[in-house]
């Protein structure tokens, strides 16, 4: 019946993870807009090493650099056990050096493998 069927199919049944919209998943990127002639940072802790950050940009005008460091933080305590914990930050390592990207080019996708 028409129960067992996801919502954009008429149904009330959830929508399997795999035809989920990005913006509707749990686990879907942060969304940001830099406005033209600007800059933004974007910052978020790694706390295993290895991992790999995607990434999917849509110029919507002219274009941008991006590029992506990663900073050591070599305070040896533990951030999720300790309320009071502060990082020590280390040396900064390039991770993605400075590209351009164009408006022209469409939806385009990067993926950093973080040390």
């Amino acid at each position: 019946g028409s129960k067992s069927a996801p919502p954009f199919l008429g149904g009330s049944s959830p929508c399997p993870k795999a035809l989920q919209t990005r913006t509707e998943r749990a686990d879907s990127m942060q969304r940001l807009t830099v406005p033209a002639r600007s800059s933004e940072t974007v910052e978020f802790d790694i706390l295993t090493p290895g991992l790999q950050v995607e990434c999917e940009l849509l110029i919507e005008d002219h274009g941008i650099s991006m590029s992506a460091d990663f900073v050591q933080d070599t305070n040896e305590g533990d951030p999720l056990a300790d309320d009071q914990y502060q990082p020590i930050w280390g040396s900064t390592q390039a991770v993605m050096p400075p590209a351009k990207y164009k408006a022209e080019d469409k939806l385009q996708t990067c993926t950093l493998t973080l040390p």
